[in-house]
């Protein structure tokens, strides 16, 4: 079914995104997905949401490097520094050593990565740290995205567990983004609106919710950098932070 997808693509479209569930469960045939969209779609970006697994596998990324995709970017999420606390929230033991071995792998064969961290009550406090083991330890890599919560599907029924406000995780925010951007790293803040952030990290904040997902409030009318801001996810269901305003200066 992908792969006959793959061929009804325009192909003057620039970005597409892979994910799933888990699109590297597909194997070889995720790879077989990539090698289409090269031939078929030779100018479009390819972004691939994947926890990274399964590119401990070194076999797997030889194979995935052979296809030599000029613009395929693998997305892994790092939840914390600290290994036991990334495989408490993914709900797997060897979660953490796998995806950091594969982007590794990754690494080693030069292939683009981004990495991924979503905040939310239980990681944000050691944003920082992350931030700075990211920095230490994984420099080749592409692009950090630090990213507010979609309330929807797992997070949406664990919301108990996971919810904070996002206005009162600021500061580990403005420290975490600061520290990467002042040692060179490409940073950037997603799915977070402009009048919930300090104004000192608004130049890395970025439109990142998808058009189809993105909704603003009555109150974001009277606002004077709605056109630069990403607004908020219609899939959130109404959970959103109290401190939305328009910027009026």
């Amino acid at each position: 079914m992908a792969l006959r997808l793959v061929g009804m693509i325009p192909q003057d479209t620039a970005n597409i995104a892979i994910t799933g569930g888990e699109p590297t469960l597909l194997g070889n045939g995720l790879l077989d997905v990539i090698s289409d969209c090269k031939t078929q779609l030779p100018n479009t970006n390819i972004t691939i949401l994947t926890n990274g697994r399964m590119f401990y596998y070194r076999s797997y990324v030889k194979r995935l490097s052979d296809i030599e995709h000029p613009h395929l970017m693998l997305a892994i999420p790092l939840y914390s520094d600290v290994p036991e606390q990334h495989n408490q929230i993914v709900r797997s033991e060897e979660a953490f050593q796998q995806s950091v071995l594969g982007i590794y792998n990754l690494g080693a064969h030069n292939q683009d990565i981004e990495v991924r961290i979503v905040l939310h009550a239980l990681n944000f406090k050691r944003l920082p740290h992350l931030c700075e083991f990211i920095y230490r330890n994984l420099p080749f890599i592409s692009h950090v995205a630090i990213m507010g919560m979609e309330v929807t599907g797992y997070a949406r029924k664990n919301l108990g567990q996971l919810w904070i406000e996002p206005y009162d995780y600021s500061g580990q925010l403005v420290e975490g983004v600061e520290f990467l951007a002042t040692r060179g790293m490409n940073v950037s803040i997603y799915n977070t609106p402009l009048c919930i952030l300090p104004e000192p990290v608004w130049k890395y904040a970025r439109q990142s919710i998808s058009d189809w997902k993105t909704i603003y409030l009555e109150e974001c009318s009277k606002c004077q950098v709605k056109d630069k801001c990403g607004g908020l996810f219609q899939t959130s269901g109404q959970k959103y932070s109290q401190h939305i305003h328009a910027v009026l200066s």
